[in-house]
């Protein structure tokens, strides 16, 4: 797979995630439905910590909670970008097998090709 995909759609949405969770000091926001249509106002938005009831920005999340909150996205568009790539492997691979020449095929054209180009030696008198 190339990079410039991971680049382009999986890597803004794990700098966005952890610029929040860095800003908000928890991971309990909205981040599911990260597009770029997207106009959810909810989408990334601090809310009140769940365990305390107000807004910890000076606590620190740690970088295995965050792994853990990025492994699904990160495991779909994997899972995506694993199925984008089978059907141009299988294409590759049916035109590798139509271009093998079979040998029995190619003997058979050696000797047509053969006694074709014999063929008038054959016929004159």
């Amino acid at each position: 797979m190339c990079v410039c995909a991971q680049v382009m759609f999986m890597l803004p949405h794990v700098i966005r995630t952890a610029v929040v969770a860095g800003t908000c000091g928890h991971l309990d926001f909205h981040s599911i439905g990260d597009m770029w249509w997207s106009k959810d106002p909810l989408l990334f938005a601090c809310s009140p910590d769940s365990s305390s009831g107000s807004s910890t920005a000076n606590s620190a999340v740690s970088l295995f909670a965050l792994f853990l909150r990025l492994i699904p996205s990160g495991m779909l568009f994997q899972m995506g970008a694993t199925c984008g790539e089978v059907p141009p492997y299988f294409m590759s691979y049916t035109a590798a097998e139509a271009g093998r020449i079979n040998t029995l095929v190619s003997y058979s054209l050696r000797c047509f090709l053969l006694l074709s180009h014999y063929a008038f030696l054959i016929v004159s008198p």
